[in-house]
């Protein structure tokens, strides 16, 4: 399968907290089942939200001078109903599902997680080495960093990330904690 130039540069882009598909549709894992659980069932945000989070230091570090970003996303919550008292009740279950589930795959426990996290990065080149070679010591060209010098770069490049990787159901916001 040939990657568009935008999803290329997304992916590139993307520091995966988890075992994720490249693109995100509005339906990832409503596929969840289990063999010994099969109570259990997927429940799905509608809509789906996915949330840049822009942070810094600046201001509560001295001499910090960068911004970062994560994406947050919704993932799925692993439900049951039980009965009590007469009445049915969801329930949510976390943490500890059951043996099987701690037994899956890696990329089948990333897309039934309760939330999606990806941390924004971009390459350090060798002109932010050469204009603050204390800042990057121990960086070489071409190693990424999550570190951005301006607030509008680093949500430009979040909001690429998510164009390219999530489909156009989920619903975009941006948080500033900066401000």
């Amino acid at each position: 399968m040939e990657v568009n130039s935008e999803l290329k540069f997304a992916l590139e882009s993307s520091q995966d907290k988890g075992q994720y598909p490249n693109v995100f549709s509005a339906d990832l894992g409503s596929d969840f089942h289990l063999k010994t659980k099969p109570e259990y069932f997927p429940v799905i945000k509608k809509p789906r939200e996915v949330v840049i989070e822009i942070t810094s230091f600046r201001g509560a570090c001295a001499w910090a001078e960068h911004y970062y970003a994560e994406i947050h996303a919704d993932g799925i919550d692993i439900c049951s109903k039980e009965i009590k008292n007469g009445k049915e009740y969801t329930v949510t279950h976390g943490g500890y599902v059951c043996e099987e589930y701690s037994r899956l795959p890696k990329e089948k426990k990333g897309i039934w997680d309760s939330y999606y996290s990806i941390e924004v990065t971009r390459p350090v080149t060798q002109e932010m080495i050469n204009a603050n070679p204390q800042r990057w010591d121990g960086y070489e060209a071409g190693f990424w960093t999550n570190a951005f010098d301006t607030k509008e770069s680093v949500i430009e490049v979040a909001k690429r990330i998510v164009a390219a990787r999530f489909t156009k159901d989920w619903v975009v916001k941006i948080d500033d904690l900066t401000a």
